[in-house]
């Protein structure tokens, strides 16, 4: 959903403007871009958040009462886990850094 996201921002605001620079229609597009750009930073901040939360989830599950008891749950749970583990720091940095980035371009005028 965020890379649809980005990709029709950039589409609309990178390509439109560019193409029509100097047009009647830059004022407008301009104004809306900057609701949607703010959209697009708390969005990228809450999912930063929740993936992060999710790490901490999963750092404190009894891993060894689940091993036990659940052994079914352990395995789907070790894979989402080895997923967020994995993954989770990349995509998190990844969100908080494109985030000045989009305060920057909001700024511009």
């Amino acid at each position: 959903l965020t890379a649809f996201n980005l990709f029709v921002y950039w589409l609309i605001y990178g390509f439109v403007i560019s193409c029509r620079f100097g047009g009647t229609c830059d004022i407008c597009t301009l104004v809306v871009s900057v609701p949607h750009t703010i959209i697009l930073i708390v969005w990228e901040i809450g999912i930063a958040s929740a993936i992060l939360q999710v790490n901490l989830i999963f750092q404190s599950l009894p891993w060894d009462l689940l091993v036990t008891h659940y052994s079914q749950h352990y395995i789907d749970l070790r894979y989402v886990h080895d997923f967020y583990s994995t993954w989770g720091p990349c995509i998190v940095s990844s969100y908080f850094l494109s985030v000045p980035v989009q305060v920057c371009m909001i700024s511009l005028p």
